[in-house]
């Protein structure tokens, strides 16, 4: 185990010498275990959707109006636009 700079330099290399392909064969596994499955994963125009209202709700960029039916409302300072979310337990 390496503790500095040069240890995981002689710990790569011994690992290496070993098995040349340890890092390629460990790097594949990663990728084959993602599962496009998982938040937002299945569906592209959600994901999007949720980054668009996120960054408008940026730091200084809304204003809380109310709460009702178990959503908070907020202003969009920049659009006027009101936007609601659930309101978290």
């Amino acid at each position: 185990m390496s503790g500095n700079k040069i240890g995981g330099q002689k710990s790569a290399a011994k690992i290496l010498a070993k098995d040349p392909t340890f890092y390629s064969r460990i790097g594949s596994k990663g990728g084959q275990k993602s599962s496009p499955t998982k938040g937002f994963g299945d569906n592209r125009e959600r994901a999007a959707a949720a980054g668009r209202i996120a960054g408008k709700l940026s730091k200084r960029g809304h204003k809380y109006l109310r709460t009702e039916n178990g959503f908070n409302y907020y202003i969009f300072k920049a659009t006027g636009e009101e936007v609601k979310f659930p309101v978290k337990d």
